[in-house]
């Protein structure tokens, strides 16, 4: 799919140029929140970004996968994609059960619940874990919880997008590719259509009530 100057390249390049700069923006916001040379900042930013980075990030693998796929993608998909991209720089990702697993605790979670399934959510960009268990908690009241590092997730996952991105280069799984874009590109126009009928008929809903 070339036609009007559009190349897989490019629009994935522009994807992942949107991905880094948003989290990137995100991750220079939290950096400078606990700037001990800038105290006044602290208290102009309470959040921490966490969940802002969280559901950029499992936002864009669902998005990548469905590409590989040629589909909107399900969770195993989601697991297939990982385990050809992510397993390369950690070999968790090999397992299809993990990848399930981990995307059901972190995306679902966020998405859904807004929280991880009892998992932690951190940035620590002094740690190059991505991944660890740590116990919580004291006596009773003790609890294994599973802490993902945002800061190394990420740049594990703009080292995936790329791999991903150099597949399509060399003509890998162009076709899924282009069967999940023009259906996007479909549904997106139908979506819109439907939104702006409704959205014209409550304006004349609310036009008479005002009368």
């Amino acid at each position: 799919m070339e036609s009007g100057g559009f190349t897989h390249e490019k629009y994935l390049d522009s994807v992942i140029d949107f991905y880094e700069n948003d989290a990137e923006s995100c991750f220079e916001t939290v950096r400078s929140r606990f700037d001990l040379n800038h105290p006044e900042k602290m208290k102009k930013f309470p959040g921490s970004m966490a969940l802002t980075i969280g559901l950029l990030i499992f936002c864009v693998i669902e998005v990548f996968s469905s590409y590989y796929v040629g589909k909107k993608a399900t969770d195993y998909d989601i697991a297939l994609f990982m385990g050809k991209y992510f397993s390369k720089y950690n070999r968790r990702f090999n397992n299809k059960d993990f990848c399930k697993s981990f995307f059901n605790v972190f995306r679902h979670g966020l998405v859904h619940n807004w929280a991880p399934k009892n998992g932690v959510l951190s940035i620590n960009f002094g740690d190059q874990r991505f991944l660890k268990i740590e116990t919580l908690g004291e006596g009773v009241q003790k609890i294994d919880r599973m802490i993902i590092n945002l800061v190394s997730f990420f740049d594990l996952t703009q080292k995936a997008f790329q791999d991903y991105k150099e597949d399509l280069k060399k003509g890998l799984f162009v076709r899924e590719f282009n069967k999940r874009f023009e259906d996007i590109i479909e549904k997106d126009a139908l979506a819109e259509k439907a939104f702006i009928k409704y959205y014209s008929e409550s304006e004349k809903e609310i036009k008479i009530l005002k009368k």
